[in-house]
């Protein structure tokens, strides 16, 4: 999918774009020797970021990576530059307890209980959620 896309930003940006652990053409450790979570797959890109002193960026996050490049933005905002995402998910180990009630509307969307999922979340909310 990206094959092509990578020659065209080239032209324009330093692309880097590392492949995840486990993923693509890396090293896929074994659960016991590695914990498969969106902190550690953070914290491996970021040392990647780190070790090619890599200090301002923009961000293409997709799919499975969003959350890894969010999580990069939110803890250094000064080195993101911009942020494209396509497709880019949140998964359920990142909603956690504050989304119960909006869960229950989008398990069972009555007009009560969608009456309640019309305010926007407050940016310490959404925070929290990355």
């Amino acid at each position: 999918m990206f094959r092509n896309l990578m020659p065209l930003l080239a032209r324009d940006f330093h692309v880097l774009a590392p492949d995840l652990i486990g993923f693509g053409n890396s090293a896929a450790p074994s659960r016991e020797s590695f914990e498969y979570t969106f902190e550690n797959l953070t914290k491996n890109v970021a040392g990647f970021l780190a070790a090619l002193k890599v200090d301002q960026y923009f961000l293409y996050v997709f799919d499975y990576g969003a959350p890894i490049g969010f999580r990069l933005a939110m803890r250094q905002p000064e080195r993101v530059l911009g942020i494209v995402s396509q497709n880019g998910n949140i998964y359920q180990e990142g909603l956690g307890p504050k989304w119960a009630e909006r869960a229950k509307y989008w398990a069972n969307p009555t007009p009560n209980r969608g009456r309640n999922t019309k305010a926007p979340l407050p940016r310490r909310r959404l925070r929290a959620s990355i």
